[in-house]
């Protein structure tokens, strides 16, 4: 499964305050961690809508699953991003951090310092080359059909 949200805005509401839940790979569904599959967020923004108070924190997600893959890129994150960046999920055995891949790759405002973020082997600062594979030309071939198409 391939999913790319790029240039959209990501807002927190209190009726439905949470954490973001990009993905879920199922080990009974992925027969293995290495299957190619990815949630990226470019150039995006995620931020509090107005009906939240000051101080509210939230996180980028969560791993919903073993082997969860999930990306965030060139985006700004509000103010609300803990600095932790990402959180466990409740009652999953305590590795499952590690067999995630949550990867950030220079994003800007409050939220996006990197100082501070999980501990989990699964959490990557990407470098150019490895944020590159999860562009929309790289990772969903966009160059060969989005011009078609009123994407801009």
């Amino acid at each position: 499964m391939y999913s790319v949200l790029a240039q959209c805005k990501h807002l927190s509401h209190l009726r439905f305050w949470g954490h973001p839940r990009f993905q879920r790979r199922d080990s009974d569904i992925i027969s293995s961690p290495d299957e190619d599959t990815v949630f990226a967020v470019h150039n995006c923004t995620v931020a509090a809508s107005p009906d939240l108070g000051a101080g509210t924190q939230t996180f980028l997600g969560r791993p919903w699953g073993a082997h969860a893959r999930t990306v965030v890129m060139e985006s700004y994150l509000g103010p609300l991003v803990d600095r932790a960046g990402w959180v466990g999920w409740p009652g999953a055995e305590p590795a499952r951090g590690d067999t995630v891949y949550f990867g950030e790759y220079w994003n800007g405002g409050p939220g996006a310092g990197t100082d501070g973020r999980v501990g989990w082997a699964g959490f990557d600062e990407m470098d150019y080359d490895e944020a590159a594979q999860f562009s929309v030309d790289s990772f969903i071939l966009g160059d060969d059909w989005l011009r078609a198409t009123s994407f801009p």
